[in-house]
């Protein structure tokens, strides 16, 4: 006997089959319309409040040194620069230290979420395994660890960071059966941010300022150091001291040695003066030209040839003056009485 041919099942035969089994097609699109339906009205209306934040594009250092560096960057090291500073604003608001600290602000512990509620897997896990020691009684968050691990771990349920592709964006998404309590986590978590931001930043800021204040405190100290070893060694050597301050503004110096050296260098050049002055009146008087000596006055040459070259012009030139005058009378007299 020949087996009769396979033919592929026509939408007819789909429509006879659904004929036959339409008491369970209605029936289970029935239980899941009302398991729809009740879930609607049993369970709790969740609300989640978003929020999103710019980071700004700011310098690699909290101090801005960059520019002063000549430090400069491309389009790649700016691209993988914002990548990882957007990486690190989103783990920061992911952890633990900004969740606890929201969570104590808002007293989120007495939020209906965060209570415990009995779960009968974790009930069944209980009974196999040994639970861990209590908390103790009265204990603050930080150091109650098993509730914080409770409130750290619905937090993390409830809590999504987002960054955006291709922005500065971050996008912090919060759900909780109360929405003001939603949207006071999103601000809140927001402000702790900035507060975080900030502290950071003014944390570096004085450190690198305490530290550079160290190093001037030392150098200063060091060149007092300096100062003191100094005066010590002129002090010593008796060859400078410091003295007050110069025409310039500085520090004067003087020195017992230099200043007598000084001394006698004036009096040199004062007792050569003298004595090329007095050679020259010398050479002058010693030939007997009266008018060449009469041309010897001046008061250089009288103040630096002393008191008997002044005396000896003072009397040439009374002598000069009485020659005019007789010569004015020999003049007149030859005019009046002739040459004989």
């Amino acid at each position: 006997m020949n087996a009769l041919p396979k033919k592929d099942p026509n939408i007819h035969d789909l429509l006879r089959i659904f004929d036959r089994r339409r008491r369970l097609v209605y029936g289970t699109a029935a239980a899941v319309f009302l398991l729809s339906v009740c879930a609607c009205l049993f369970m709790t209306r969740r609300y989640t409040a978003t929020g999103t934040i710019q980071l700004d594009r700011s310098s690699s250092d909290s101090l801005g040194l960059d520019g002063l560096m000549g430090t400069t960057s491309g389009i790649g090291s700016d691209s993988l620069a914002l990548n990882i500073e957007l990486q690190t604003q989103s783990d920061i608001l992911k952890s633990q230290n900004l969740a606890l600290k929201v969570i104590k602000e808002l007293n989120l512990e007495q939020n209906e979420d965060f209570k415990p509620h009995f779960n009968p897997v974790a009930w069944i896990v209980s009974i196999i395994m040994p639970s861990d020691a209590p908390d103790p009684a009265n204990a603050s968050l930080e150091k109650s660890p098993k509730r914080r691990r409770n409130v750290l771990r619905v937090w993390e349920k409830q809590l999504k960071v987002k960054v955006t592709a291709g922005t500065r964006l971050i996008e912090i998404s919060y759900t909780n059966r109360d929405p003001n309590v939603a949207a006071a986590v999103v601000n809140d978590l927001v402000q702790a941010l900035m507060d975080y931001t900030f502290e950071t930043r003014s944390s570096a800021t004085n450190k690198v300022s305490q530290g550079l204040e160290n190093q001037l405190a030392g150098l200063r100290k060091h060149s007092e150091d300096l100062q003191a070893k100094l005066v010590g060694l002129q002090q010593r050597s008796g060859l400078f001291g410091v003295t007050g301050s110069d025409s310039g503004g500085g520090t004067g110096v003087s020195s017992p040695a230099l200043q007598n050296l000084d001394k006698a260098t004036e009096q040199l050049s004062q007792a050569t003066m003298n004595r090329v002055l007095k050679q020259a009146v010398y050479d002058v008087v010693k030939t007997g030209d009266p008018e060449a000596i009469s041309q010897l006055s001046g008061p250089q040459m009288s103040a630096e040839g002393g008191q008997g070259v002044m005396n000896s012009l003072t009397l040439i030139q009374g002598l000069r003056q009485q020659e005019a005058t007789l010569q004015g009378q020999i003049e007149q007299e030859t005019s009046k009485f002739g040459a004989a």
